[in-house]
């Protein structure tokens, strides 16, 4: 049983990893059931897990309206934006 139950456990860090390679890809089916398992006993994960699923379809809906409201934000601006935050705090 003690065998079975540590091939089963993963952390919340893998468990969340999970949830979001789920939205994109196929899981094998002991990634399913581990996270499955997981999400069932860990109730931070489960609600991760739902408000992830619920972010993607906001999201994909959003882009669907019109994919160039959004503008990609240079990385060197984005950076200096950083900079400037933790400087200030």
């Amino acid at each position: 049983m003690r065998l079975l139950m540590s091939l089963l456990m993963l952390s919340c860090q893998k468990a969340t990893e999970l949830v979001e390679k789920k939205i994109y890809f196929r899981l094998s089916v002991f990634e399913r059931i581990k996270l499955l398992f997981h999400t069932r006993n860990c109730e931070v994960c489960h609600h991760y897990q739902k408000q992830s699923v619920w972010l993607d379809k906001v999201l994909k809906c959003f882009l669907a309206r019109d994919p160039n409201k959004i503008t990609p934000v240079p990385p060197a601006d984005l950076q200096a934006k950083i900079i400037r935050k933790i400087e200030a705090a």
